[in-house]
């Protein structure tokens, strides 16, 4: 597999893995604090039970832990660990959630899980997950662009730095070509900081320009990036500088 192309997929998976372990730990958070010694036999009897039936799987691994002699904080943690994204997701849309207090704060503003467009960025996501699960480069060609956006849609919903925002994604026109220069000011305009760490700002870069029609193998090199880079915060320091100036002459005058 062509190397820019396997960074995408590990960029990909970091993200939608930092997701996913949020929202676990913001569900453990809240529902041992709503429902303390009684949290997991609430949780198995209404969705981990289901849940297990669902996975056709010998190991009980849910019932398993409701017999066993760890507190029922310790227990739901575990539950909660053991989840596929797909099953948190689907957790978020179940009564148990719904009904709860719970939901009214589960987010950094207020969601509702039953509506269409959460339900849709949802699935979305789980399908990016699968899809870089299985280094599916096809899948990920086709759908990048509504992948990405349940990504940033969920980041937003979470309260987490979103590296491009929803609506930058949506400004990018794939029948445009972009020069690296103009992908390096997008970026440098959404967030100007990633200009300070060479690491962050390259996952970034390609991601934009897949966005925009690159194909993996036509992506520029990191050299060639980091160089546009070093030209921009040129430009702009000049540019700066030049205000500067206009502003004192105007001040002296």
């Amino acid at each position: 597999m062509d190397e820019s192309l396997l960074h995408l997929f590990s960029t990909y998976y970091t993200r939608i893995m930092r997701i996913e372990s949020i929202l676990k730990s913001t569900l453990i958070e809240k529902y041992t604090t709503l429902y303390k010694n009684n949290v997991y036999k609430i949780t198995y009897n209404t969705f981990f039970s289901k849940t297990e039936k669902n996975r056709h799987q010998k190991d009980q691994i849910y019932t398993k832990l409701l017999k066993s002699k760890e507190t029922e904080q310790e227990k739901f943690a575990l539950a909660t660990s053991k989840m596929y994204i797909g099953e948190v997701i689907d957790f978020l849309g179940h009564p148990v959630f719904l009904k709860s207090v719970v939901r009214k704060s589960f987010f950094s503003q207020s969601i509702s899980t039953k509506t269409t467009d959460f339900q849709s960025k949802a699935k979305l996501l789980n399908a990016f997950r699968n899809c870089v699960a299985h280094i599916d480069e096809r899948k990920l060609k086709k759908d990048i662009k509504r992948f990405l956006g349940a990504v940033s849609y969920f980041e937003l919903i979470l309260g987490l730095n979103n590296i491009v925002t929803i609506n930058s994604l949506n400004k990018i026109n794939p029948n445009h070509k972009l020069s690296t220069s103009d992908i390096l000011k997008i970026i440098y305009n959404e967030n100007p900081d990633l200009f300070n760490d060479d690491k962050a700002l390259i996952p970034v870069f390609d991601e934009i320009a897949t966005l925009n029609g690159y194909s993996y193998d036509m992506l520029p090199q990191r050299w060639t990036i980091i160089r546009q880079k070093f030209n921009i915060e040129k430009e702009f320091k000049n540019y700066r500088h030049k205000v500067i100036d206009d502003n004192q002459l105007k001040l002296d005058f």
